[in-house]
């Protein structure tokens, strides 16, 4: 039979972040260049990504208010381990909700990975402490969706603390989507990187949502509109 896994290849170039800017750089001599200096200060382009620019890299949209930024220090994590703990969501229709939307974080993780990938460094574990105030799921314009996300890593410990509070499901749904775009798979190092220590805040822009409705090719009636 057949084993297909997949190891990392290590490229000749990699990624520094220069002027805000992921630039492509030789990480030594290579047959274009066989005169460059060995570089150890390359990453990938997703921890690039992750740890360049004004903000940060990754995340859409941009949160409200950001700190720690100045640090962007990762830690290597166990995908395969993350663990979610909250205070609320015991009842239904909350209970279901919020399942679905831990399923739908840990199977973001899990796309992030090379298919076969094995042998992944860990040096640390990430726990996420969500705290709401109420398990109602009704949402109005008046739903309040804030929340707070901070990273911190625990000293003396190999663990990452996601501390993440919101007043109902809508808020904390939203900080795990936020969360999920501070953590890259490194194909440099194979490993799974999360963005350690920072903090933010943030909220919906509008109360409202909009819609783009395209009548130039598909028409709808003024009835429907």
């Amino acid at each position: 039979f057949n084993v297909y896994v997949n190891f990392p290849i290590r490229s000749f170039w990699g990624w520094d972040c220069l002027q805000n800017r992921c630039i492509k750089l030789p990480r030594g001599p290579t047959p274009d260049f066989p005169n460059a200096p060995i570089n150890q200060n390359l990453t990938s382009l997703n921890v690039c990504h992750l740890t360049c620019g004004p903000t940060i890299g990754n995340v859409w949209p941009l949160p409200r208010s950001i700190a720690g930024i100045s640090q962007r220090t990762t830690s290597r994590i166990d995908p395969y381990a993350l663990n979610i703990k909250t205070n609320n969501f015991q009842e239904y229709p909350a209970n279901e909700y919020w399942n679905v939307a831990m399923n739908r974080f840990n199977e973001m993780q899990m796309s992030k990975l090379p298919q076969g990938v094995w042998g992944l460094k860990i040096n640390n574990f990430l726990t996420i402490n969500v705290t709401v105030a109420s398990d109602i799921m009704r949402h109005d314009l008046n739903t309040n969706e804030d929340y707070t996300l901070g990273l911190t890593p625990l000293p003396d410990s190999n663990e990452i603390i996601a501390l993440i509070a919101a007043q109902n499901f809508y808020g904390a749904r939203n900080a795990l989507e936020t969360l999920s775009q501070l953590m890259v798979y490194d194909d440099f190092n194979n490993a799974f990187v999360i963005l350690d220590s920072i903090a933010m805040t943030d909220s919906p822009t509008f109360r409202h949502r909009g819609i783009s409705l395209d009548t130039s090719r598909n028409f709808y009636p003024v009835e429907d509109i």
